[in-house]
């Protein structure tokens, strides 16, 4: 992984868009420590920050063509390079370093803007063809790697990440309808960012600017991939089975491709050892693993992660984390998440991230997109049972099917009752999340009232109408579900604020198996029955690796992460003093987006430490409110920084 940024048609002198862009790149120091490189003319200036990983004596960027009309900045990795650069060399393409993502210059040379088409991999890129005047933007398919950018007066700027943006003079304002929507959705729907006018390019996008000779900018953009379902698996299940194994043992063989060690996640869970299994037992390789503890130990899988280390034999690294610490570390993941948080989650993995780079290991294996692609989460199964239980919504039997995930009788029947009211609209097109997201919507109380009243008109759902799927419609239900996780809970949240920016803060890479184009490609063709088999999740990965994977793990049910919450902030004798601060009637009212009596309440019920009586809701609220006003903080207030404005340039 690499940082990237720009800046296209500013009419900025050269040497004032020099220095720029060396802030911006700057900025995003962490991202690529090992090296730097840039590129600037009239119309397009831009630059990169390298961790080197692949090429590591000869890939430094820009990378260019033979001819030099092609400059190419690239964060990310090409799997499937080797297979294409052969595919290329033989085309007659010179390739002029050993890294895999100069294979993209190559592929646009021979297929234009369908270049991506044959790349498996995960990246963000921009790509400018000097004959033509054009900027080509593009990202990968599940969004891996994050590329935000600024469009405003002719004037185009982009980042891997948006502080790299704010070096430029640009507006810095929070934008409610995200805040809103972030707290209904658990994150904004793309392309839009927690910033007023700030966008992401979305996953599998390509913008294509072109600079007029005017320097009017055109913009255009294609999807070069959408989540379908059209193609259908039709072999028997062992058939299935076989097909599964080769193509995850293919992944994570491709995923391990580097010029530097690599190590992996170990979570206590099925997905993270299938993959150790397969790198231990199948490639026959040594591994690092890194896992995280907690003190809490009702969240703690260590037990878990020994049992995993000891079966297959791996060098082990472990860090246990502890409330304290992740209060005080909180406004540092805040910074590098970029976007309001509805949990605490991060900053654990943030610590792990830490961990791996002390052992001086830049890249990381994980199971994240298993999931989604196989139905593992407890959506998909609650989603069974309400499309079962709507046939006869009284009956009592039907939902008795889930009565083992609940410890006492009380939470039996809070779960049923509030599963009932959405039982009878299994024709809406978000039938599956409904449930979810009126939990959610809860937190939108600690609201300002002023602020909700300009969203009279507007749902949470909008915009995310706007990023479904041509072909959402004719999606099955659990289809549908699957749309969704990957839309709002992978694609925002868990492979960004939670994955790439608790990484890569730490100068570590990502690399997630199950995020294989070809893995998605073959699981989005099984059959309902081959992923959730009655209400036994990711059956056929289950089964087409139970020889290989202790049977603790195999039979283990699925147990999503989960950090400690509330009481973070106010757990021991001294409590944070950004908590106080953020959580201050002054900020609240300064900031403008939650109420600040609801605010008080709130922090005052922390101070007093009665954790017991503490709700998910409130749970989600107080890291919304504190990640909010730590981002207003950090970002909205620091216009006072002498920056060169356009304007003042003839």
């Amino acid at each position: 992984m690499c940082s990237i940024s720009g800046i296209i048609n500013s009419k900025l002198s050269l040497t004032q868009k020099e220095n720029l862009l060396h802030k911006m790149m700057n900025t995003l120091w962490y991202r690529g420590p090992d090296s730097k490189g840039m590129y600037n003319d009239t119309n397009c200036t831009m630059g990169s920050t390298r961790l080197k990983i692949i090429g590591i004596n000869n890939g430094d960027q820009p990378i260019y063509s033979e001819r030099m009309d092609i400059v190419l900045v690239c964060n990310g990795e090409v799997l499937n390079y080797k297979e294409l650069k052969r595919e290329l060399v033989k085309l007659g393409h010179i390739f002029r370093t050993d890294t895999d993502v100069e294979v993209f210059i190559h592929l646009y040379e021979e297929y234009s803007d369908r270049f991506l088409e044959k790349v498996n991999g995960q990246f963000a890129l921009a790509l400018y063809d000097k004959n033509k005047n054009v900027v080509i933007l593009a990202r990968d398919r599940t969004g891996i790697s994050p590329l935000f950018y600024y469009y405003h007066n002719n004037h185009f700027y982009f980042a891997s990440e948006i502080k790299a943006l704010f070096e430029l003079d640009i507006p810095r304002e929070l934008s409610f309808q995200s805040v809103y929507e972030s707290l209904c959705l658990w994150s904004v729907p793309y392309p839009y960012t927690v910033f007023k006018d700030i966008y992401q390019v979305i996953p599998g996008e390509l913008i294509t600017i072109k600079i007029d000779d005017d320097k009017s900018l055109q913009v255009n953009k294609t999807k070069y991939w959408e989540l379908n379902f059209n193609t259908k698996f039709d072999g028997t299940f062992q058939d299935a089975k076989v097909e599964m194994r080769q193509l995850l043992i293919d992944s994570v063989d491709r995923a391990m491709t580097a010029d530097v060690p690599v190590g992996m996640y170990l979570s206590g869970g099925v997905d993270s050892t299938i993959i150790a299994s397969i790198i231990t037992k199948v490639l026959g390789r040594k591994i690092d693993t890194f896992s995280v503890a907690f003190e809490e130990k009702s969240i703690d899988e260590s037990a878990y992660q020994s049992l995993i280390v000891k079966d297959i034999g791996s060098n082990h690294h472990s860090i246990t984390c502890y409330n304290q610490d992740l209060a005080r570390m909180y406004p540092n993941m805040v910074k590098h998440a970029e976007t309001i948080l509805f949990k605490c989650a991060p900053i654990p993995l943030q610590v792990l991230s830490s961990l791996v780079k002390e052992n001086t290991i830049k890249t990381v294996l994980s199971g994240e997109g298993a999931d989604e692609l196989f139905w593992g989460y407890h959506i998909f199964r609650e989603l069974k049972l309400r499309l079962l239980w709507a046939k006869d919504p009284e009956s009592d039997t039907i939902p008795s099917l889930y009565r083992n995930n609940f410890l006492d009788e009380k939470s039996y029947e809070q779960f049923k009752a509030f599963q009932r009211k959405h039982l009878k609209q299994n024709n809406n097109v978000f039938y599956s999340h409904l449930t979810r997201w009126e939990t959610n919507k809860s937190v939108t109380e600690f609201l300002s009232c002023e602020h909700l009243e300009t969203l009279t008109s507007l749902s949470y759902t909008d915009r995310l109408y706007e990023v479904l799927p041509k072909e959402y419609k004719s999606f099955n239900p659990y289809e549908r579900a699957q749309c969704l996780e990957m839309i709002t809970l992978l694609n925002g949240y868990l492979l960004s604020s939670q994955g790439d920016r608790m990484l890569m803060s730490n100068s570590v890479e990502g690399r997630f198996p199950y995020l294989d184009k070809k893995i998605m490609d073959f699981a989005n063709s099984l059959p309902e029955k081959y992923k959730c088999n009655g209400f036994k999740d990711k059956y056929i990965l289950r089964e087409a690796f139970k020889d290989i994977i202790p049977d603790k793990i195999y039979q283990r049910d699925k147990y999503a992460y989960r950090a400690p919450g509330f009481k973070i902030f106010y757990q021991g004798n001294k409590i944070e003093d950004y908590v106080h601060e953020m959580m201050s009637e002054h900020v609240t009212k300064e900031v403008g987006i939650f109420d600040p009596m609801k605010v008080k309440v709130l922090h005052e019920k922390g101070l007093k430490k009665k954790f017991e009586t503490v709700t998910d809701v409130e749970d989600m609220a107080i890291n919304c409110i504190i990640s909010t006003h730590l981002l207003y903080d950090m970002y909205n207030k620091k216009n006072e920084r002498t920056l060169i404005r356009e304007e003042r340039v003839s």
